[in-house]
Formats: C-alpha cells, structure tokens, sequence
C-alpha cells in the first residue's frame, strides 16, 4: 500500500518544526522561559526527527509513538494555557493560538490512530 498524503504532510510538518526549534531556542531571548523549557524544546527536536524518518518508511511503531506523544502534548498544551497563558496574556490571539494549535495537534492524533492510515503502515510493515 502506498504512504497516506497525509502521513507525508505529518513528516513535511514534523521536519519543519524539528528545524525552526533549535534556533528558535537558541536566537530568542525570553525572560519567561527557564533551563527546562529550553532543554526541553531541544529534546523534541531531533525525537521529531526520528519519528518522521519513522513515519517516512512507514514503521509502525512510528506511527503509535507520534499519536501517543502528540496526544500528550495537546493535553499539557492545554493545561499549560489553562494554568500559565490566560493568567498572564489573555487576549483574542491567546485563544486563536490555542484553538488552531488545539486543532492541529488533534486532527494528527486522529488521523494516525483512523483505521485506513493503521492499515496502510500494517500492510507496508507486512503485519497484516
């Protein structure tokens, strides 16, 4: 079975916030974002990496792994905005952010978890 479009948009997308993060940390001074924050971003992107290189070959465990860990970034991106960002910036762009962010991040969980991108990485890992 051919690789799903949208598991090469996943990858285009996943490359691109893995190459924008290390001099996003690096360039930008913030005040407000402390040691694990940063050591943090720096963590993620060469494990977005990996799991585009993953989901490029159409490894499974790749795909579970970006579901599992996008999922667990939206409910802590949540709770962050929650607790951190209506607290101290409350604003119309807060909530655009979080909702196209929140709508991103969910729509990739979904997307990785549907039955037909399942199937294509099955029968490419010759699981099926």
């Amino acid at each position: 079975m051919k690789r799903p479009k949208g598991v090469a948009a996943i990858v285009v997308y996943y490359i691109g916030s893995a190459t924008v993060m290390v001099p996003f940390v690096l360039l930008v001074s913030r005040k407000d974002m402390d040691l694990f924050s940063q050591a943090e971003l720096l963590f993620i992107s060469p494990v977005l990496i990996i799991f585009s290189v993953g989901l490029w070959k159409m490894r499974n465990w790749a795909r579970v792994a970006a579901a599992v860990l996008t999922a667990f970034g939206l409910v802590a991106g949540i709770v962050s905005k929650i607790l951190h960002g209506f607290l101290y910036d409350f604003g119309i762009w807060t909530i655009v952010e979080g909702l196209i962010v929140l709508a991103l991040n969910l729509s990739i969980v979904v997307y990785l978890l549907s039955s037909g991108v399942r199937r294509a990485f099955l029968s490419a890992s010759g699981e099926m």
